[in-house]
């Protein structure tokens, strides 16, 4: 792995910094506001009505969406797998979850292969450089017809498409590993960088996921967890992701391995 991404990782990464009880607090938020993870727990209720054997959840953390789905879908065994893993956590099994530190890269390597039912990819993806390993890594562990769930910031989105007419950097892309650069002065979403690599748009995401042995169940965007003062864009980007289902700040797929 290239130096300067494993110094970037273990210098940014933030998952860490909250406590448990704080991550899960952020997913109730998105579970009762109709935001991502209110989606992919609805979608899997539907697919997985009785329940699901084996789930992988890759740059899983410390197990807060894992544990917050497990509340709402059943799950018999849950694995989270990440890059520095504190020790703590690899040394327990927390609300059920079995933790391990390794890259996407190495899957196949220390899990066996056609074992998950569900493998989840929850703002992910854009993070890898080599994203068709990636893929390939994670179909190898999904069984026959396993069930691969990924989401993504939208390049494509209605707030990106006004940025790029207005000459703003678009939103979930990034030129810098220490800060951002063309934004909006008021933009106030976060602070530092997030190590953004590959951005999709709704269409490149689909056309990805099919060259790499999916089949596309279900796709469509979410809306931003956009902060007050933009509320004018939440309303707007509501509105047009009833019109247009590629327009939301937050792509969602429910692939099936072929």
């Amino acid at each position: 792995m290239d130096e300067s991404f494993r110094d970037f990782y273990s210098r940014e990464r933030r998952v860490y910094e909250d406590t448990l009880e704080e991550e899960l607090r952020k997913r109730k938020f998105e579970i009762e506001n109709k935001r991502m993870l209110y989606y992919i727990i609805k979608e899997l209720k539907l697919l997985f009505p009785s329940g699901i054997n084996n789930v992988l959840d890759v740059g899983g953390g410390i197990g807060a969406t894992l544990y917050s789905i497990s509340q709402y879908v059943k799950i018999s065994n849950a694995y989270s797998v990440d890059l520095y893993m504190p020790p703590e956590y690899i040394q327990q099994a927390l609300h059920n979850i079995k933790f391990i530190d390794a890259s996407v890269y190495d899957l196949s390597k220390i899990l066996n292969e056609n074992f998950f039912d569900v493998v989840l990819l929850i703002d992910v993806i854009e993070h890898l450089f080599d994203t068709d390993k990636a893929i390939a890594e994670i179909r190898k562990v999904l069984r026959k017809d396993g069930i691969l769930v990924i989401s993504t910031p939208n390049l494509s989105s209605f707030a990106n498409r006004l940025l790029l007419l207005l000459g703003y950097q678009p939103l979930g892309t990034e030129v810098s590993t220490h800060k951002h650069y063309g934004r909006p002065k008021k933009y106030s979403f976060r602070e530092g960088v997030a190590g953004h690599i590959r951005v999709f748009t709704y269409k490149a995401l689909l056309e990805f996921l099919k060259d790499n042995g999916f089949e596309i169940i279900k796709a469509y965007t979410v809306i931003n967890n956009w902060p007050k003062e933009y509320n004018l864009l939440h309303y707007i980007e509501r509105l047009l992701i009833t019109v247009n289902k590629s327009l939301g700040s937050r792509i969602l797929v429910i692939g099936k391995k072929v």
